[in-house]
């Protein structure tokens, strides 16, 4: 995501598969210099309790907003389940340090808010959000979403399609 000037936010994850419950995030402010990436500042952030980190999006108006959604479980019987996704706001200047395991001592973000999105099975078979951004006209929430709703006997077997959603109830000023 864009940051400032000519700096970008870039955010990678730490940890294991399967081990999401031990996963840090790292967010690394950066920008280029003769065709190399140079790291400006490293902050990191724990796992949220939904695995798969899906997109940022940086507003110097309206703060940092990671997309993150659990991920989708396969049963043999060919059903797809999954709870929802989670976008979370932080405030890129408030952190907290942290020891970490190597014993070292790094600066966290704790995120102020977050909003749940949670699977609605009467609608959806999976409802994965993807991205998010703020609306500059209406300053609501808008966040493109891969979704897979019930088609009679198909048991969510086809692919999902993308959407774009606006979420009318929530407005940022």
């Amino acid at each position: 995501s864009h940051y400032k000037g000519n700096q970008f936010i870039l955010l990678t994850e730490t940890g294991a598969e399967g081990e999401e419950d031990k996963k840090i995030y790292k967010l690394c402010i950066v920008h280029f210099s003769a065709g190399k990436v140079v790291v400006d500042q490293t902050k990191y952030f724990m796992n949220t309790g939904y695995e798969v980190l899906q997109g940022i999006n940086y507003s110097d108006k309206y703060g940092l907003f990671i997309v993150t959604t659990k991920k989708l479980e396969y049963f043999p019987n060919g059903d797809v389940q999954t709870s929802g996704s989670r976008v979370l706001h932080i405030d890129m200047s408030r952190t907290k340090t942290m020891k970490f395991k190597d014993g070292k001592k790094y600066p966290v973000l704790i995120p102020d808010f977050a909003f749940n999105n949670e699977l609605d099975e009467s609608k959806f078979f999976s409802f994965e959000m993807e991205s998010v951004a703020i609306d500059r006209n209406t300053n609501n929430m808008i966040v493109s979403v891969n979704a897979n709703s019930p088609i009679a006997g198909d048991n969510g077997k086809h692919p999902g399609e993308d959407y774009i959603y606006r979420f009318s109830s929530i407005e940022f000023k």
